[in-house]
């Protein structure tokens, strides 16, 4: 992936398990208990976080930064995961960008559906994020059984609507659960999006 981002601006959130190691426990018990919190070893976040910084990263959690592309300035918003009630949608301030800009963009790591709603709430145009690994284990014709967050399974992975206003993109990742190492149905990916700006005539997505 380095030549595809070479050069280019990055921004990033951070996730649970970039702040606190996988517990043991039955895989089984997604199906049931979507939502459970259980917490493994802390992480060595601070080493992360000066890797991605020395890389050219800005880090987005719970913050709100614009970005000079060569489409013209982009409206990055993040907020933590809401997966460990890292969220501080208070700590972002959600006024209403200066001038034009390209695109309103919203990072989160877990796509729950209280924080895509302070996105749509506050006009913006896509959100990204993962957390669900597509489901990882998918059934042919039926699609994800669960994704671990209250997210209809229908939007577990790719491009869809939230809201009339609000596009969302889930990547289904590259990872898996180290206690259920194996995907089915659910191909790891790593996704490139190209974006192009609504003023050229052409669709934005």
């Amino acid at each position: 992936l380095g030549a595809a981002v070479a050069g280019r601006v990055g921004v990033a959130v951070l996730g649970a398990h970039d702040y606190w190691g996988p517990s043991l426990r039955n895989p089984l018990h997604y199906l049931v208990a979507r939502d459970e919190r259980r917490y493994g070893r802390r992480l060595q976040t601070a080493r992360l976080l000066s890797g991605l910084q020395a890389a050219g990263y800005v880090l987005v959690d719970n913050r709100r930064q614009t970005l000079e592309t060569p489409a013209g300035p982009v409206d990055v918003a993040g907020l933590g995961d809401p997966h460990v009630a890292y969220q501080r949608p208070e700590a972002v301030d959600w006024s209403p960008a200066k001038g034009d800009v390209a695109l309103r963009l919203g990072l989160v790591h877990a796509p729950y559906v209280e924080v895509l709603e302070t996105f749509d709430r506050h006009g913006f145009d896509l959100v990204l994020s993962g957390h669900t690994h597509g489901g990882q284990l998918r059934v042919p014709g039926l699609g994800a059984l669960t994704n671990n967050t209250d997210l209809p399974l229908r939007q577990s992975r790719g491009l869809s609507r939230f809201r009339a206003d609000l596009w969302l993109h889930v990547s289904a990742g590259l990872g898996h659960s180290i206690f259920a190492p194996i995907r089915f149905a659910c191909r790891p990916e790593a996704t490139l999006l190209d974006l192009v700006p609504a003023a050229t005539g052409c669709r934005p997505l």
